[in-house]
């Protein structure tokens, strides 16, 4: 089956090829700033919903087949405090 991944990490390309699933990226664009007095998993939480969302508008807009899509985010933190 395939799949949408709504990321351009290369590094979720490549663990996704190793396994062996098959994927398309959607080349989402959102801002992703920090909204304090936000927390870094709250932050995290509300990336990776954004990304599915504009995905799903993306797919829906583009009328193109519903499938499974795959969104996730990486933070750097170190001492509750947000790096990247």
């Amino acid at each position: 089956m395939l799949i949408y991944l709504a990321s351009k990490s290369p590094r979720r390309q490549e663990l996704l090829k190793q396994m062996g699933v098959k994927f398309e990226v959607l080349d989402i664009d959102i801002p992703e700033e920090h909204q304090p007095p936000e927390s870094p998993l709250e932050y995290s939480q509300r990336i990776t919903h954004e990304k599915l969302l504009a995905a799903w508008q993306y797919l829906v807009e583009k009328n193109r087949p519903i499938r499974p899509i795959l969104c996730a985010d990486t933070e750097v933190v170190m001492h509750n405090r947000i790096y990247g």
